[in-house]
């Protein structure tokens, strides 16, 4: 990917951040006439030159809200409804 390209892939990026509801197509339309590429290598493309915020880790994450006690009793009323089949009484 040449300098230039790079350039305008990122100045092509921002102004579809920027853009307000309906109104990106436009703007991807005008860039795939200008690099001449499909919507779908533009994409692509900017999908390479793009920085994106990584996704938000929940705040229970790695807690749990059944007491150890409880868990044990619901794994043990779900052994005892199993029969010999395999078959669950209870789900």
């Amino acid at each position: 990917m040449t300098p230039a390209l790079t350039e305008k892939l990122v100045e092509t990026a921002r102004a579809a951040r920027d853009a307000g509801h309906g109104k990106r197509g436009a703007i991807y339309d005008a860039a795939c006439a200008e690099l001449g590429m499909s919507r779908a290598t533009l994409l692509r493309r900017l999908k390479e030159v793009s920085v994106t915020d990584k996704r938000k880790k929940r705040a229970d994450a790695g807690r749990s809200a059944l007491t150890r006690d409880e868990a044990a009793l619901i794994s043990a009323t779900l052994r005892e409804a199993t029969r010999k089949n395999g078959k669950r009484l209870y789900s």
